[in-house]
């Protein structure tokens, strides 16, 4: 039987074994542990470390037609610049403009800090397995919440420095899309992402084929059920999450208000620009493999967030502190690059040095005022204001307290538990009218109620702080505020804290 041995080299010293494809009526499909087993009756009792050695002594009995080889990691781009249907070489004066370009993003957003993160995550895109290589638990993604007029924009972005989605490799070929749409097709990575083996007038079918420091732009994934189906080798891409609900875990949330008043006509006189990203993109993709910039960085990061104590024998970095400081060293390291280029000026350098240390290391002395949506302080100001908007709605202590057919309108009761005055909110009202007050608060910073789960998380710091009082064993608390319902999970807040 003829037979294909497809190897994909992944930059993981060659722990990925390869594929073995055979003859199928005239296509090459790979070979199952079906097809192993009726070559040897015990396949599937083997460790994956002796299938593998099995699988490769087997092939030297087969009749293999074609050996094909491809690196994950492929160039983005060409490294030309296209401007009017013409490429040509990149001067030095274009990969200024491209630099100046990509800062430029910058301005295009209310807040810089939207702007910067997003920056940040184009250029970690091109060199995310060697940062994760240093510390897996980085990723480098970011959320953006708000309305789909601003998605074509984003597109232009990321084909200005992926241009095209095909890649000619000896005997084989790779189509890789850069936009992954969960709604105009199921999540499964081949619709994406795939490779297909030529042999003479045959081809194999198509071959999953990972993401490698690139950058992808997902959309269409409004609900939990289409994102856990997003492919899992994402993880070693820059990705861009527009619209998608998403773990938290999976991507850095940016403000909604901090991109919402996007300035229409900067975009479009920035969008003159796009063309001169390519090839700054392809110079930053070559230099930090071929100098391996992610050591420096990936230290750089970790020791700005403090030496753990020696008592402790592993350390895991909380994300939501991992993320932005590497993605700050990214940005410093993408412009010492750029000074050894000598495309920008002394003074254009140090501005954009002090703005970068401004976004991601604020003075407090000079803080804009922002407060988050998760601050326990800020959570007993929204709920001072929903009581006193409210009033009429929250039931006196010794009444009976009905449940309303609108979920989403606030009401809530006041008990006495252990003798103590008590807010008592059910928490799914709570999840309601929350988020809705603190959007209505343009000085809050609403990214932390975009993550999964968020609510747990607050409660938990709540009960941390007494500002809600505590179950006897975990931090959920459950009470019997409906009549004659059963108990449900509420948020019981002690009536003196709402009062100071």
């Amino acid at each position: 039987m003829k037979s294909i041995i497809l190897k994909i080299c992944v930059p993981d010293k060659g722990k990925a074994p390869p594929i073995y494809l055979q003859e199928v009526d005239g296509r090459y499909v790979p070979m199952r542990d079906k097809d192993w087993t009726n070559r040897v009756a015990h396949y599937t009792d083997l460790s994956d470390k002796a299938q593998a050695k099995f699988m490769k002594e087997k092939m030297k009995e087969e009749q293999v037609v074609c050996k094909a080889r491809v690196n994950a990691v492929l160039e983005n781009n060409s490294g030309y610049l296209e401007v009017s249907g013409k490429q040509r070489r990149p001067t030095p004066a274009d990969c200024r403009a491209g630099v100046i370009t990509l800062f430029n993003l910058s301005a295009l957003f209310p807040e810089r800090a939207a702007g910067y993160t997003l920056i940040a995550v184009l250029l970690s895109g091109m060199m995310t397995w060697q940062l994760r290589e240093k510390e897996p638990s980085f990723t480098s993604a970011v959320l953006i919440t708000t309305g789909s007029r601003l998605y074509p924009m984003f597109t232009e972005i990321i084909k200005s420095i992926i241009p095209h989605n095909k890649w000619q490799c000896k005997r084989c070929v790779v189509k890789r899309s850069p936009l992954i749409d969960l709604k105009a097709h199921t999540a499964k990575i081949q619709n994406f992402s795939y490779v297909t083996v030529r042999y003479k007038k045959h081809k194999s079918v198509p071959l999953p084929f990972p993401y490698y420091n690139t950058l992808v732009l997902v959309s269409g994934a409004e609900g939990n059920t289409q994102s856990d189906k997003l492919p899992s080798n994402l993880d070693n891409a820059g990705v861009i999450y527009f619209n998608a609900k998403l773990g938290k875990e999976r991507s850095n949330a940016l403000p909604s208000f901090s991109i919402e008043k996007i300035d229409s006509a900067a975009a479009e006189e920035v969008k003159r620009w796009f063309p001169y990203l390519a090839p700054v993109f392809h110079w930053w993709q070559r230099k930090a493999e071929e100098e391996d910039l992610a050591e420096g960085i990936i230290k750089a990061a970790i020791d700005s967030l403090g030496q753990p104590d020696s008592r402790y024998r592993k350390v895991e970095y909380d994300a939501k502190l991992l993320n932005p400081a590497v993605l700050h060293q990214v940005l410093l390291t993408f412009l010492d690059a750029v000074e050894e280029e000598g495309w920008l000026t002394g003074e254009e350098l140090e501005y954009f040095r002090s703005t970068v240390q401004s976004v991601f290391v604020p003075d407090p002395a000079v803080s804009d005022g922002s407060k988050a949506a998760n601050d326990p302080d800020v959570f007993l100001s929204i709920m001072r204001k929903l009581v006193e908007e409210n009033a009429d709605r929250i039931t006196p202590i010794g009444e009976i307290h009905y449940k309303s057919k609108n979920q989403k309108q606030f009401t809530a009761a006041w008990r006495k538990i252990s003798n103590v005055d008590y807010l008592v909110v059910d928490e799914t009202v709570f999840t309601q009218c929350y988020p809705k007050a603190v959007r209505a608060d343009k000085s809050i910073d609403d990214a932390p109620l975009h993550i999964d789960n968020w609510e747990r998380d607050l409660q938990k710091d709540l009960v941390s702080r007494n500002y809600i009082k505590a179950a006897s064993s975990g931090f959920r608390y459950r009470y019997h505020l409906y009549e004659p319902q059963k108990d449900v999970y509420v948020l019981a807040i002690p009536k003196e804290k709402l009062q100071k």
